[in-house]
């Protein structure tokens, strides 16, 4: 994280020296699915030439009712996420994703597992005992995202210079989410932004076994 701040204040501090010092700016930004219908849900994120350093957050992401309760979260890079149980029953979270791999003990009651992310990227998570228990994480390189509503517009404000990188997230997107960044260029401190994405069907949920063994 302090290596990321350093960055942060050092790419500024480059712009500056150039003339192109980050200012305010707005972002309107559409996204549709392949039909062209809106797109409610979908994470709309600054991945370069945009700046913002905010203290690192924990963040909950909570096993009850047999499910990972939200199934889907976005954080930044330095942010942590905390899993408390709050089932009867026992659960063993992990997740074997690039991003960030990690292992918890088999844990009822007590402390949670609490994993930092410190990179960007998407984490799937899931419990060893109830295989059927899924969860996704989107981590963000900083905190400067939004997230559509049903109409699939969202606005995103913030310091950046002459033109932002943007990218794009929905838990049904089909394929890999970097195939959709943007570099928007900005006037007068302002940009739009435009995707039609290819999205998975909503899933109807699957069948979970009625008997617990843990």
């Amino acid at each position: 994280m302090r290596n990321i701040l350093l960055l942060s204040a050092v790419s500024a501090a480059l712009a500056a020296s150039s003339g192109l010092a980050p200012r305010p700016a707005t972002i309107e930004a559409t996204v549709l699915d392949q039909r062209g219908s809106p797109v409610e849900g979908a994470v709309v994120f600054a991945i370069s030439g945009a700046v913002e350093s905010p203290p690192a957050k924990t963040v909950e992401m909570t096993m009850k009712g047999m499910e990972f309760d939200p199934a889907f979260s976005s954080v930044s890079v330095g942010d942590s996420v905390s899993f408390p149980n709050q089932d009867s029953t026992h659960h063993h979270v992990y997740s074997f994703s690039k991003t960030k791999k990690f292992d918890s003990r088999l844990y009822k009651d007590g402390a949670p597992k609490v994993v930092e992310f410190d990179k960007p990227g998407l984490v799937t998570v899931g419990c060893k005992i109830h295989d059927w228990m899924k969860g996704t994480i989107l981590v963000t390189p900083s905190a400067l995202r939004a997230v559509t509503g049903k109409d699939g517009k969202a606005e995103l404000r913030m310091q950046a210079g002459p033109s932002v990188k943007l990218g794009v997230y929905h838990p049904r997107l089909r394929g890999k989410p970097e195939k959709h960044d943007q570099e928007i260029t900005l006037k007068d401190g302002k940009g739009a932004a435009a995707w039609k994405l290819p999205l998975k069907k909503e899933s109807s949920g699957g069948k979970r076994p009625h008997k617990v063994y843990y």
